[in-house]
């Protein structure tokens, strides 16, 4: 049964890659707004690997209905295995990620915030729940009419699954530091930077409605300028007849820290096609560095 639902769940991981980048591409067909880049992708990984370990179990109990029970040595290991699920689900989830914000600043859950949200987290839970059940459910089998081997090519799935599924559970607990450092930093900056985008877009719409720029953070944002989660806007305002911004990375304090990006909105010559011209650069400066 472990066999089956292991392999169960990383076919539910594959399909749920496959579903969530054709839904991602046929959104963007559409010329609708896509979710920012599929960040919604790992959350729908998850929510396919519970359903598959699911759907697995299920095949796998039915396939090893004659099955005969665990010793006590069997049963030692099934119980281990449920311990190393949770604790690499909790690896996972509370890995302490050095953000470099201040520098040497170690933040525990921040993953969460930056990269899927508190729906990862759950989902990620759940799996190891389910998975963790699984594994006891097995140890507390003492079903005395089982007394026979499964059939060789169930039982031939059953190792292959096991052996599978915890090859890709011990690599995927060992590469989370990697895994979730590089993805904070990535998407930290690139949330600074459709920020910048954002307030640029509106400042410029703004201006081109009212004849002028706004003077501050909260009339860029009555004028449909967008924060992300993450950001902090360090400096929104009119700056030698420019509207200028700069944003970087919120750090629960009362100034942004690296990444930043700053942005300029100019003022273009009437009788022109657009109202305004912008430039947008890395730095916390109002004067572009080029």
């Amino acid at each position: 049964m472990l066999g089956f639902a292991s392999i169960g769940g990383l076919v539910g991981i594959i399909a749920a890659i496959y579903v969530g980048v054709t839904a991602y591409v046929g959104v963007t067909a559409l010329a609708m707004e896509p979710p920012d880049d599929a960040e919604y992708l790992p959350f729908v990984m998850m929510v396919g690997a519970g359903a598959g370990w699911l759907i697995g179990t299920g095949l796998g109990s039915i396939a090893g209905s004659r099955a005969r029970p665990p010793g006590a040595t069997g049963r030692r290991l099934v119980l281990l295995g449920a311990v190393a699920v949770v604790i690499g689900a909790a690896t996972i989830a509370i890995w302490p990620n050095t953000s470099g914000w201040p520098d040497g600043e170690v933040t525990f859950f921040s993953t969460w915030r930056v990269v899927g949200g508190t729906e990862l987290e759950i989902a990620t839970m759940v799996d190891a729940a389910i998975a963790a059940f699984t594994f006891l459910a097995v140890r507390r089998h003492h079903d005395g009419e089982g007394s026979a081997h499964p059939r060789r090519v169930a039982g031939a799935i059953g190792t292959a699954g096991l052996l599978l599924g915890g090859l890709a559970f011990a690599y995927g607990v060992a590469i989370v530091p990697m895994t979730w450092s590089g993805n904070v930093r990535h998407l930290a900056t690139r949330a600074v930077y459709r920020t910048t985008t954002s307030l640029v877009e509106a400042a410029g719409e703004h201006q081109g409605l009212t004849g002028s720029f706004p003077t501050n953070l909260a009339e860029v944002l009555a004028a449909g300028a967008k924060v992300r989660p993450g950001t902090q806007v360090e400096f929104a305002g009119v700056v030698n007849g420019s509207f200028c911004v700069r944003v970087g990375v919120d750090v629960g304090e009362q100034h942004a820290d690296d990444p930043h990006y700053s942005a300029l909105v100019h003022t273009r010559p009437p009788g022109s096609k657009s109202w305004t011209s912008a430039e947008t650069w890395t730095g916390n400066s109002c004067t572009n560095p080029e």
